[in-house]
């Protein structure tokens, strides 16, 4: 990983971007970027120590934060939630796009929920055990 404190450490002693480049490993778009990035959020340069690489890459770049992981949709409760309300599968596709939301994660979309539904039940005739949660 880039080592913004450095960059923006040389930065502030006013070395020159190839100077800066050179010294932490990284291209001179990378400085340009990080020193465009710590002046449009008015940074106090240097960065004080306590905050770590990781910490200054998520302020300077909030938008790259950590990726929000899939919600992995509980088909049986699913399917049990629809046949009790005579949902049907778009019905039940909706629902879970929005507890996903709810809970902060991403939803599957339409094609890949359905497929997944499939396969679920693909499994339950193979095992006829439809009945028991898997």
């Amino acid at each position: 990983m880039t080592n913004y404190s450095a960059i923006l450490l040389y930065y502030s002693k006013e070395n020159t971007i190839t100077q800066i480049a050179t010294i932490c490993d990284c291209s001179r778009t990378t400085v340009i970027r990080a020193a465009k990035r710590a002046k449009a959020i008015k940074m106090s340069l240097p960065v004080p120590k306590e905050i770590s690489d990781k910490e200054l890459y998520f302020m300077l770049y909030p938008g790259r934060g950590p990726k929000k992981e899939y919600l992995k949709p509980d088909i049986w409760a699913i399917d049990k939630d629809r046949k009790k309300r005579s949902f049907n599968k778009y019905r039940a596709w909706q629902k879970y796009c929005r507890v996903a939301r709810r809970d902060g994660y991403k939803a599957y979309s339409k094609s890949q929920f359905y497929k997944l539904y499939q396969v679920f039940f693909l499994l339950c005739r193979l095992r006829k055990q439809c009945a028991v949660r898997i």
